[in-house]
């Protein structure tokens, strides 16, 4: 008998009447309670009108997130109240979370109709009088975070994972060119100041380039996407294995560090919903719904025709296990 058994994932939407008040874009302060969607489609999922059920963090996880979202903490992009605290805010939420003695980080989670005189057939909020609780409330910005639950069986109780991840405009990290345009920005606002800014301006100018090149020498193979077989480049989206942003001047432009998708693939591997093994077979992560996965025809351990992964390409290989290591949310 299977100790941890996935049943099935959805999606929350992180609002800004729910995040802290410096984490937010609105007036005011931010609410505990949180919406989790409608009772005729979410029921099954929470269990019946009332429930209280039993919920957990991942201090990993919470630790990833928040230095995913380390750039728009330190150079924040959206007008936030607590903008210019930030940085330092930044610091002091890290600096909580590495001191958390456990990675299991357990509490409870309840229908806020549970206590309620009145009742709200149509909507279904939760709420929870645990600490944990409040890495929820605290750690995400308004509008640029999303959040998954992951309902699992364990030992014949039911476990629901709450998961924070990064969202800039559906990805959980910036497309390559944004990021390029982003760091050119935050580049020119210095160089009335800084001496040495046209440097990096032409540094990161020589970037942009590079990245056009670089898409430039995936369409000259005639690579195709590897799950819908469309070879019409106006479709295809030229992605790094490992991501740009932490990748070297070498591996930036190396077309063994590249991958062509539709944009929909392109999206699911960005964000680490998928991933490969070295033999080719997919990976599919947890945090998608049963739903979704149907409807996109994925199927976990089937073979899928990447480019150059083998066992014979040494270099492929190594930017595929820093993509299930470190990008992939499994």
């Amino acid at each position: 008998m299977q100790k941890r058994q996935y049943v099935d994932a959805i999606e929350v939407s992180v609002a800004d009447s729910f995040v802290s008040r410096e984490n937010k874009l609105g007036s005011g302060n931010g609410e505990t309670r949180l919406y989790v969607g409608g009772r005729s489609t979410r029921s099954d999922f929470f269990g019946e009108y009332g429930f209280k059920v039993f919920a957990r963090l991942r201090k990993s996880e919470l630790i990833r997130f928040l230095e995913e979202m380390k750039h728009e903490y330190k150079n924040p992009s959206l007008d936030y109240r607590g903008k210019k605290q930030l940085p330092n805010i930044w610091e002091e939420r890290l600096s909580t979370l590495m001191k958390l003695p456990n990675e299991e980080i357990d509490f409870y989670v309840y229908d806020t109709q549970r206590n309620s005189q009145t009742s709200d057939e149509r909507r279904i909020y939760i709420d929870s009088e645990d600490y944990a609780y409040h890495f929820l409330h605290e750690l995400p910005l308004s509008g640029s975070a999303r959040l998954s639950i992951v309902k699992y069986e364990e030992l014949s109780k039911s476990v629901f994972e709450f998961k924070l991840i990064p969202d800039f405009e559906g990805y959980t990290r910036p497309p390559v060119l944004v990021q390029i345009e982003r760091e050119l920005i935050i580049e020119l606002e210095k160089e009335s100041v800084d001496p040495n800014a046209v440097t990096s301006v032409e540094r990161l100018v020589t970037a942009r380039i590079g990245q056009m090149d670089f898409r430039k020498g995936l369409l000259s193979t005639g690579a195709k996407c590897a799950f819908t077989g469309i070879n019409d480049t106006s479709l295809l989206i030229a992605g790094h294995i490992k991501p740009w942003a932490v990748s070297n001047s070498k591996e930036r432009l190396s077309p063994q560090n590249g991958l062509l998708f539709t944009p929909t693939y392109d999206r699911l591997f960005n964000n680490g919903y998928i991933s490969f093994e070295d033999d080719r077979s997919l990976l599919v992560s947890p945090l998608l719904s049963k739903n979704t996965v149907s409807l996109l025809g994925l199927r976990q351990g089937e073979e899928i025709n990447i480019p150059l992964l083998g066992l014979s390409n040494k270099e492929r290989r190594g930017y595929m296990k820093y993509h299930r290591e470190n990008i992939f949310r499994g």
